[in-house]
């Protein structure tokens, strides 16, 4: 263990168990699996990786803090950063400081801030926006470039480390520093402020090659050949940090960022957010249910390199009736939902999945969770696949998938739960806000998906008006399941158990339907249009369909009586009438398939119909035709052309459905949810935290140890340990050998030995543990 490690070590062992616990909520990544002792815990928080998730949870104030003390001599103050940043409060800083040591990035007192050398490797190698130091970048100098710095700062010749050494001396001058820009050519200043301002990191070829000064020198080649720029390679120049705080003055962290950006918002009532919210919630449900439905009906193949094919994409979009980007949406959301996936056949297609037949039989609320939750976490970004260039990823393909998509979603949502409740901002300014939360992630690259994120989160319902929902709220706050359907139920519309009839053979639903209604009005209706209000249409094929599914036309005429606020059309009654005289007239069957019906008449139509000759139809007697082709394939035949047959089975008694729906296996669950601790699991670290100081401690310093290996050294010594230990009640360190052989220390308290066996509290796991003194390799007294 490093001198930093141990360093670090001893002043977690002096924080409360309170802060610890909230140490290990705040990186529980360093938590998990539970480590030893501190010494443990101080090298997974020194980790680059668990560094790098810590720091992406700064804010922009937080990491100008931190830039301040990594800028200033160890150990800094936050006096010192208060006095770099303009406008700065000490209370703010203070604040900032705090919470970086909430998060163990800096350790020790605001007087004596510690930045650790983790910390400093896995922040931006430019701090504050400032480049390296001049001993950094004059280091890797060829010795003809070393020269002419040297000359033209008024330095002596010398060789490496030295050379790096004057030139860095020289460079800390202001002076110096003030008197080169002072006869710097025309434009110099310029270039220096320009890389000053943003990245100090710049492109010039040849930026190696340096030049003896003359008079129509360019001021770029002026500065390298006098260090006040350093050529990094043969193609960039990077601006000393000397130089860059020079130009910066006094307050080289610029103006105090220790509050987000004000953006201008638009306040809503809830009902108005909540209201719109749940009638997108109700169209995502119903168009997700249609989007599968048609997968299931379409069954379009998996391309060779993954995905779906642009033709099936479109087709399905305009079937859907919505955009193409709304589509592509709700595809990926069901391939991560597990409610659509590829058959893992020789030739695969895309087919709902079981899990869809599952979901099906849930509540609207609890159908809505799914998807909303899916959209989140999903890794694809759908709107990639609809810019309709050649060469643009297919839908479903791995090639939409991108690592942070998840992370900029919910940052986005998070954002919009940051603001006044039931408000809403324009995306630029919810980026500018989001930048300022956590400005090593948002960076502009993210724009066009922090754009989808919240035009999506409107489309599914998670917000209305842009404005965070009850449920979306409680969905970004992660609220357990309940909670979420409970929210969403209060506001959606009470559910209504009638429909309003029209002469044009329309049904219009004035607001939700009772899931009974709902189920019954899909059999018999199609949506024609949806919204507050939804229209269904009532036609020739919606009644068949509902004759198929095994509802007689008596049933369905007491559908309408029962459920319909308004008089039943004639023209309905008269079609449910005719099409229940003519159904089910003929009938179909596997023989291969077989066609009857006791009217010879109309088994003559089928024979003699041209649009039938494919299917062969041949007569087998006055009342029976047979062909070759399958059932399904004659049904359907039967019906293009005009005819309304039923499938019976081997037993000649009718089925309602041609065949169960093709479905597919989900896949494996792919996600992956992040560790996280509850305060108890919290506090029971931190207890074993402390339990594995006092066993290191007790290992390393006891003394007086015995041991049945060592020569001389008895079990009665061993026994005669244990047994004070049990009559003062001390507590033991002991070397353990268990039954599969693994050593172990344990700290124990005896509290009884009897028949070679002790009995004693083991501190670790809080409860009473059985010892085979045999098997105990050594023991001490613990210090405690």
């Amino acid at each position: 263990m490093s001198t930093r490690a141990r360093t670090m070590a001893d002043w977690l062992r002096s924080r409360d168990d309170a802060w610890l616990a909230r140490l290990i909520t705040l990186r529980p990544d360093a938590a998990y699996p539970a480590p030893h002792d501190m010494s443990t815990l101080a090298s997974r928080l020194s980790v680059r990786m668990s560094v790098a998730r810590a720091l992406d949870e700064l804010t922009a104030w937080d990491v100008q803090v931190l830039d301040g003390l990594m800028l200033g001599p160890q150990p800094g103050t936050a006096a010192a950063v208060k006095a770099n940043c303009a406008g700065a409060r000490i209370a703010d800083v203070r604040r900032a400081t705090e919470r970086l040591r909430d998060l163990a990035l800096i350790w020790g007192a605001d007087d004596a801030i510690n930045v650790p050398a983790p910390v400093r490797d896995a922040a931006h190698r430019h701090i504050a926006g400032l480049g390296r130091p001049a001993a950094e970048l004059f280091d890797a100098y060829r010795a003809d470039s070393l020269r002419v710095v040297l000359h033209n700062l008024d330095l002596p010749y010398a060789g490496q480390p030295m050379a790096t050494g004057l030139i860095s001396d020289r460079l800390r001058s202001n002076d110096t520093l003030a008197g080169l820009l002072q006869r710097a050519p025309d434009g110099a200043l310029d270039i220096l402020r320009q890389l000053d301002g943003g990245t100090p990191v710049g492109d010039l070829r040849n930026a190696d090659r340096l030049l003896e000064v003359t008079d129509d020198m360019p001021p770029v080649r002026w500065l390298t050949s006098h260090g006040l720029l350093a050529s990094v390679g043969a193609s960039s120049v990077e601006l000393p940090r000397e130089v860059g705080l020079h130009l910066r003055g006094t307050t080289p962290l610029g103006p105090a960022r220790s509050t987000p950006p004000t953006v201008d918002t638009s306040t809503y009532s809830a009902d108005d957010v909540n209201g719109t919210a749940a009638t997108h919630a109700q169209d995502a449900v119903r168009r997700m249910t249609r989007l599968l439905e048609l997968v299931g009906e379409l069954e379009p193949r998996v391309l060779r390199t993954g995905g779906l094919g642009s033709r099936e994409t479109k087709k399905i979009a305009k079937l859907l009736e919505v955009e193409q980007s709304d589509s592509n949406l709700l595809l990926h959301v069901a391939e991560y939902a597990g409610l659509l996936a590829p058959t893992r056949s020789h030739q695969p297609i895309w087919l709902p999945t079981t899990t869809y037949d599952e979901w099906l039989t849930d509540s609207l609320e609890e159908r809505w969770q799914t998807i909303a939750t899916a959209w989140i976490d999903m890794p694809a970004l759908s709107w990639l696949s609809n810019d309709g260039t050649a060469d643009s990823p297919h839908a479903l393909s791995n090639e939409v998938n991108r690592a942070g998509a998840a992370a900029t979603r919910r940052r986005m949502l998070q954002t919009l739960a940051g603001i006044e409740k039931w408000s809403t901002a324009d995306t630029d300014a919810l980026l500018e806000i989001a930048a300022w939360r956590w400005p090593r992630r948002m960076s502009p690259s993210v724009a066009t998906t922090a754009h989808y994120a919240i035009r999506d989160a409107e489309f599914l319902g998670i917000t209305g008006k842009h404005a965070l929902s009850a449920p979306g709220r409680a969905l970004v706050d992660g609220a357990d399941p309940t909670t979420v359907t409970t929210l969403l139920t209060a506001t959606l519309p009470a559910p209504i158990d009638y429909v309003l009839l029209q002469a044009d053979l329309t049904a219009i639903a004035p607001g939700r339907l009772t899931p009974e209604l709902s189920d019954t009005m899909a059999q018999v209706a199609d949506v024609e249009s949806a919204g507050g209000a939804t229209v269904y249409r009532i036609t020739e094929a919606t009644i068949r369909r509902a004759l198929d599914s095994g509802m007689p036309t008596a049933q369905l005429h007491e559908l309408w009586a029962t459920h319909s606020k308004t008089p039943v059309p004639q023209a309905l009654t008269y079609l449910i009438d005719d099409i229940g005289r003519r159904h089910g007239a003929l009938r179909a069957g596997g023989a291969t398939a077989y066609l009857r019906c006791d009217d010879p008449t109309t088994l003559n139509s089928a024979l003699t119909n041209s649009s039938l000759s494919h299917l062969r139809l041949r007569r087998l007697a006055p009342t029976v035709l047979i062909t070759e082709a399958d059932p399904a394939d004659l049904v359907s035949g039967l019906r293009e052309a005009g005819f309304m047959p039923t499938l019976e089975n081997e037993q000649g008694v009718v089925t309602t459905a041609l065949a169960a729906p093709a479905r597919s296996k989900p896949r494996l669950e792919r996600r992956t949810h992040g560790t996280t601790f509850n305060a108890d699991e919290s506090a029971a670290l931190v207890r074993n935290l402390r339990d594995g100081d006092r066993v290191t401690e007790a290992s390393a310093s006891a003394q007086g140890r015995v041991s049945s290996e060592l020569p001389g050294v008895t079990t009665a010594a061993t026994l005669s340990l244990l047994q004070s230990a049990v009559s003062r009640g001390a507590a033991l360190s002991l070397d353990y050998v268990d039954e599969s052989g693994t050593l172990t220390t344990r700290l124990v308290t005896p509290e009884r030995v009897a028949g070679g066996y002790m009995h004693a509290l083991d501190h670790r796991t809080r409860d009473e543990r059985v010892f085979a003194i045999h098997r105990i390799v050594s023991v001490a007294l613990a210090v405690t």
